[in-house]
């Protein structure tokens, strides 16, 4: 009797259970269904191993839908299209940006959303296409592994300077053995002792120089003094030439009239030659016949 009693409450007990787990599932299954989704689509331009279909889409951490599709595109190979249910009303807007998140150790990932300004219009689907596309941003252990590359160019950028450098140091002590060479460094010691020398000579005419810089500085000043006499000098030889160039201009009647005048007393004594010639002439003729 105990035995059936036991067998009983415990089959009571399997067929509650199971209608619970029954009405939870349909509560589940109807509640999900009753929700209203939106298809956006993003494209990753990373690998997206890790995530699968249905895996978890989150608005700042709070889930808000599922992937619905994960594929490549022929037109775009670098890239990897994602399609995303997203519930309605979830504040979508064009600045948000959608990132793959890893889930520590197990290396599951799901989507994240960030972004969204409240001041920023909300995503509309453009011309041409069928669903609204969310922009997206490189992963953590993208930005990270990029940040470690540029770290490692970096260290390699430097190392090639401190290669340089060295060589540059390597050449400045090669010409610094060759200047201090025994000829150079006595050709240096010979040029100080020349300095030495003048240094004493300079010292012991000390007197002398100062005389000497005196003078220039009198010499200098006279200089000055007779470059400011020089203006009032032009200016009176300037009105020097100016009275010397209306003297002129008034001579010249009077040195046409003795030029006019010499002319005259030129053919005078040219018509007086010829008179006196033309007389000799004559008397010669008379003197011959006289003798004949």
């Amino acid at each position: 009797m105990d035995n059936k009693v036991s067998y009983a409450l415990v089959g009571l007990f399997v067929i509650i259970l199971g209608s619970t787990l029954i009405a939870s599932t349909l509560w589940l299954v109807t509640s999900r269904e009753q929700k209203v989704y939106d298809t956006y689509q993003a494209y990753m331009k990373e690998s997206v191993s890790g995530l699968n279909k249905n895996a978890p889409v989150k608005y700042r951490g709070v889930e808000v839908g599922q992937v619905r599709d994960i594929s490549l595109v022929p037109e775009r190979p670098e890239e990897v299209r994602l399609l995303l249910n997203i519930e309605q009303g979830t504040p979508i807007k064009q600045d948000s940006l959608a990132t793959l998140v890893t889930q520590g150790l197990t290396g599951l990932a799901y989507v994240e959303i960030t972004g969204g300004s409240r001041d920023a219009p909300y995503l509309e689907r453009e011309e041409g296409r069928i669903y609204r596309e969310i922009k997206t941003k490189p992963s953590l252990l993208v930005r990270i592994d990029s940040a470690i590359s540029l770290l490692l160019q970096k260290f390699q950028d430097v190392s090639g300077v401190a290669d340089t450098l060295l060589a540059s140091l390597n050449r400045v002590a090669d010409t610094a053995n060759s200047v201090l060479s025994p000829e150079n460094r006595l050709a240096i010691t010979h040029i100080l002792n020349n300095l030495d020398t003048l240094s004493r000579v300079t010292v012991a005419h000390a007197n002398t120089l100062d005389q000497s810089f005196v003078n220039i500085a009198v010499t200098l000043e006279n200089t000055a003094k007779i470059s400011g006499q020089v203006p009032s000098l032009f200016a009176q030889l300037e009105r020097t030439l100016a009275v010397t160039e209306r003297t002129l201009t008034n001579a010249e009647p009077a040195v046409n009239a003795v030029t006019q005048a010499a002319d005259t007393v030129t053919h005078t004594a040219k018509a007086a030659d010829t008179l006196i010639e033309v007389s000799q002439q004559g008397f010669g003729k008379t003197a011959q016949t006289i003798a004949d």
